[in-house]
């Protein structure tokens, strides 16, 4: 039995979770590399303060969603946000609707 997954089982997993990501309104993309040897608890909490600064900062509640992948013992986070206060303010950037 192969220790992977069918190349059609793959295209489905991968259609699921397009169609299930596209139902957010996605406002940033964000990709963040940590050095050689970071844990990945340890870059959570990294990601976890720098989220709660920006937060604070801008004072918007902010939607997220973290893919966590490991290269040559580098630990990369991508995230996808959304964000929005009772003002109207959101993530993004001026000038684009």
């Amino acid at each position: 039995m192969p220790e992977y997954l069918s190349q059609e089982h793959q295209r489905e997993t991968y259609h699921e979770w397009r169609d299930y990501l596209q139902r957010f309104p996605w406002e940033w993309h964000c990709t963040f590399t940590f050095e050689d040897g970071i844990k990945y608890f340890s870059a959570l909490i990294t990601f976890d303060r720098w989220r709660l600064r920006l937060i604070d900062r801008e004072k918007i509640q902010i939607g997220g969603y973290l893919f966590s992948a490991s290269r040559r013992r580098h630990i990369h986070f991508r995230v996808l946000m959304f964000g929005q206060n009772r003002y109207g303010k959101s993530l993004r950037p001026r000038g684009l609707a």
